[in-house]
């Protein structure tokens, strides 16, 4: 649910389950599509807990650190047009922004919001809260 949910929020996202494909697959499907960021997301008796972001270039990947631990996810209902961008705001908002791959918005009004907080990422859409991530103690933010 976690996937399905970044995926509609971040512009240009597709959501695909592992399954069985080594991570070196999954890195070629990327590729194959031109995507540079890959989130493996991973679960805990049935809830997500982690993610790990990939940069993904032409001939090389590394992972992205740190891992980022999930205390809980929230979620409420997407929106029904996908958004033409992410603005980031807050602590962190920079390295958000790397992690995820973020474009600037030239118009913000029918933007995503991602706010950065000591132990959370929230996005809002048209000021409604879509999903929000709490994190660990060792989270990211």
């Amino acid at each position: 649910m976690l996937c399905r949910y970044l995926a509609s929020l971040l512009p240009s996202g597709v959501c695909e389950s592992r399954g069985e494909k080594s991570v070196e697959a999954v890195i070629a499907r990327a590729r194959l599509l031109g995507k540079t960021r890959v989130a493996f997301i991973h679960g805990e008796k049935g809830r997500a807990s982690e993610m790990h972001l990939v940069r993904v270039r032409a001939s090389s990947w590394e992972w992205l650190e740190p891992a980022i631990k999930l205390k809980s996810v929230r979620f409420a209902e997407l929106p029904r047009e996908p958004p033409e961008c992410v603005v980031f705001e807050g602590p962190g908002s920079e390295d958000w922004r790397e992690l995820l791959a973020g474009e600037e918005c030239e118009d913000k009004r029918d933007a995503v919001r991602a706010v950065c907080s000591a132990h959370s990422l929230k996005f809002l859409f048209k000021r409604k809260k879509v999903i929000e991530l709490v994190f660990d103690v060792s989270g990211r933010c």
